[in-house]
């Protein structure tokens, strides 16, 4: 059995960052390609909810680690804020512009917390 030791944070950022890129380049490649089928539509945003999920795993963990209580709430707060405006996001269309201010805001807080030294670390099985 491997054991495969990962920073949370460092796990936040790159998820989040990840998303953010993803989010940026879709509009990108729209109009670069013209319209394209529904299908690859709906595949290009199921990466929104496997960011999320990465996200999750690590907010939790981040947040559990840290002695502040601000860097716990803000952590949640973006988060939280991340996953309501990348869920609602065909609804409103400024709920885009939210979700790349709350990903810059995640990946700041998971800064802040690594600068503090409270990261923890996950550990993962196979």
């Amino acid at each position: 059995m491997k054991r495969l030791r990962i920073k949370s944070d460092w796990l936040g950022i790159s998820a989040a960052g990840l998303c953010l890129i993803h989010c940026m380049v879709f509009p990108i490649i729209v109009l670069a390609g013209g319209a394209i089928n529904e299908e690859f539509h709906d595949k290009w945003h199921f990466l929104d909810f496997i960011f999320l999920a990465i996200g999750f795993i690590a907010v939790r963990y981040s947040a559990r680690s840290t002695h502040y209580t601000w860097i716990k709430w803000m952590m949640w707060i973006t988060y939280i804020t991340l996953s309501l405006a990348l869920i609602f996001r065909e609804s409103l269309y400024w709920l885009e512009y939210l979700s790349y201010a709350a990903s810059l805001g995640l990946i700041t807080v998971h800064i802040i917390n690594i600068y503090k030294g409270q990261s923890c670390e996950i550990h993962i099985t196979d």
